[in-house]
């Protein structure tokens, strides 16, 4: 070697030496720091928070993956980088140099994971049952992440609205409990990272979208969750939050773009009428700016912002990557843009065609929730959430309101079902983590309280319970949400006598169900009532169900005859729960504010 390549080499090594010692920590955060090969969503965004990231030169050195663009805001410290991945890329770390004054001063790093899918999802059908879990508010299943560093709010049990501590592990230690009540299904509450000061629980005021909240636990015990759901053969269900954020979040807390967020000030709760959602006329700047319920934590998120869009969508596609859930649901439906839930269907069907969308669109009015789903052209993949009928049965055994005005409730809402493309995909429901409970929404009685388990387990569509009400857990939407969603593990080891019984009843009906065919998936008849008398036909060529309701405070005498002269078909009945025998199908009794369940039999 020549004296003068000599020196050469040595210059060169000399000057990349002087350049690592000079380099310094750039970025603060970036997400995400993960993605997968083989993805029909190949055209992903990485936000890089750093020093001055917005003045540097960033290239991406990898085969098969492409920087397209860095795309600046009005933040200084922040970027976003317009990254394409070919089909043909192989899985490894994408290095990402960032630049500054012509020298390189850190190299982070995107793992590229091996394609693979989400597993055998399996499909939500009328014989499930779904139990809606509040995390934070069922079971402490680990001490180990009550009081994770870097987060503000500790917990607190005695505040209604703080932390209580329940996690995913919590809820692996119940899956027993779960299934033992007839349960197929469970839904869990949103999982993304909550860094607030106060009311953080719920998380659905997201501080950081590509993390979960360790106070929940990790990714470990998700997959822990999985597996022992696959085992046990239940299926779940992620709750996805795209229409606001928190205030405190590391990016739509900060004024990135000019159509980032909504700026209107805080205001009282304008209450949401949701023809918005199927009016073709409605004007839409009215809804930004007045339609929202704000709250002081919140941020409304600017769907129509195409950077925004891009980032909900994909962040969404990375947490059904992530978790692998049998079934998406979309919280609070209502409050989201029209054209984005179309646009977010329209690319998560793509990517997962088989994959459920659960809709919760809270709305008074059948043919408004029929509208919505047609124009969503999903199919048999559209699943929703049956607020109207929710809000009619909370209306009809109530001992304070008229029980022949009632049950004529009931039976116009029954008759409203030719509204949807799939009776079987609505899911019926009497509480949920924002309404009253059922023991509430019954004033208390247990007698009550049984009428609406029967008339909710003999429902078509899917049935679904809020944890705990199948033991009477009390709470009143009246007093707020945070009422509603009482401690679960607290109190389910210290059941009085009613509330046994109920549970008892509300199992034997569970399982019930599972084996009706003719409940499930068969024909229907009902009749018009008659002094708060309601009755429900269910049958197909093998079996035949008569539910019975009496809504009135007296004793009431049924004839089957008067249910298309069902009482010479059949010579007796039987009641599945609590297997009592009627020989005389013309003289059925029931007791005030009752529901009975009766298999017609022949001999």
């Amino acid at each position: 070697m020549s004296r003068s390549i000599k020196k050469l080499f040595f210059f060169v090594i000399i000057l990349f030496f002087h350049q690592l010692t000079d380099a310094k920590k750039v970025v603060f955060n970036y997400a995400p720091k993960n993605w997968w090969v083989g993805m029909e969503y190949n055209n992903i965004l990485v936000v890089v928070e750093g020093s001055k990231v917005s003045q540097s030169f960033i290239k991406v050195d990898y085969p098969g993956v492409k920087l397209n663009k860095i795309i600046t805001t009005q933040r200084n410290n922040i970027v976003f980088l317009d990254i394409t991945i070919s089909e043909s890329t192989a899985p490894g770390n994408i290095p990402v140099n960032i630049y500054q004054s012509g020298k390189l001063q850190e190299s982070i790093s995107i793992t590229l994971n091996a394609k693979s899918s989400i597993g055998s999802i399996k499909k939500l059908i009328p014989s499930d049952l779904i139990y809606q879990i509040v995390i934070d508010r069922f079971s402490d299943g680990s001490a180990k992440n009550n009081k994770p560093d870097g987060y503000f709010e500790i917990p607190n049990s005695n505040n209604i609205s703080g932390i209580h501590g329940g996690d995913i592990q919590g809820i692996i230690n119940e899956l027993k409990y779960i299934m033992s009540i007839g349960a197929t299904a469970i839904e869990l509450s949103p999982l993304y990272q909550s860094n607030q000061i106060s009311n953080s629980y719920y998380h659905d005021e997201i501080t950081d979208h590509y993390a979960i909240d360790t106070r929940l636990g990790t990714f470990g015990n998700i997959e822990e969750l999985n597996k022992q759901c696959q085992q046990n053969n239940l299926k779940s269900i992620l709750s996805l939050v795209l229409h606001q954020t928190s205030i405190n979040h590391n990016l739509f807390g900060k004024k990135l773009f000019d159509d980032w967020t909504y700026d209107y000030p805080l205001k009282e709760t304008v209450e949401a009428n949701n023809i918005n959602l199927c009016d073709p006329y409605m004007n839409y700047d009215f809804i930004k700016s007045s339609f929202y319920h704000h709250h002081p934590n919140n941020i409304l998120i600017n769907q129509e912002s195409a950077i925004a869009s891009k980032y909900l969508i994909q962040n969404s596609i990375w947490w059904i990557k992530q978790c692998k859930p049998d079934a998406i649901k979309i919280e609070k439906t209502q409050f989201n843009n029209p054209g984005f839930i179309r646009k977010f269907v329209s690319i998560i069907k793509k990517e997962y065609p088989e994959l459920p969308i659960i809709l919760d669109f809270d709305t008074k009015f059948p043919d408004q929730l029929a509208c919505f789903l047609k124009s969503l052209n999903l199919g048999k993949m559209a699943y929703s959430y049956e607020y109207p009928k929710a809000y009619t049965a909370t209306n009809s055994f109530s001992q304070y309101i008229d029980g022949h005005t009632a049950a004529q409730n009931l039976y116009q809402n029954q008759g409203s079902d030719f509204n949807y493309q799939s009776t079987n995909n609505q899911i019926v429901f009497i509480d949920n983590n924002s309404l009253s409970r059922i023991f509430d929404v019954a004033d208390r009685d247990p007698s009550i309280t049984k009428m609406y388990l029967t008339y909710l387990m003999t429902s078509r569509g899917i049935p679904s319970i809020l944890y705990g009400s199948e033991f009477m857990l009390e709470g009143s939407n009246r007093r707020g949400v945070d009422y509603v969603r009482t401690d679960f593990a607290l109190n389910k080891d210290k059941l009085n006598d009613q509330q046994i019984d109920l549970k008892n009843y509300f199992t034997k009906l569970a399982f019930w169900r599972k084996s009706s065919i003719s409940i499930i998936n068969g024909n229907t008849n009902h009749f018009l009532p008659y002094l708060g008398l309601y009755a429900v036909h269910k049958y197909n060529r093998t079996e035949s169900v008569v539910v019975l309701f009496n809504n009135n405070n007296k004793l009431q005498k049924v004839n089957l005859n008067d249910c298309g002269l069902l009482a010479d078909k059949f010579n007796f009945a039987k009641d599945p729960i609590s297997g009592k025998i009627f020989r005389d199908l013309k003289n059925i009794l029931l007791d005030p504010k009752s529901s009975i369940i009766l298999e017609l039999e022949k001999k």
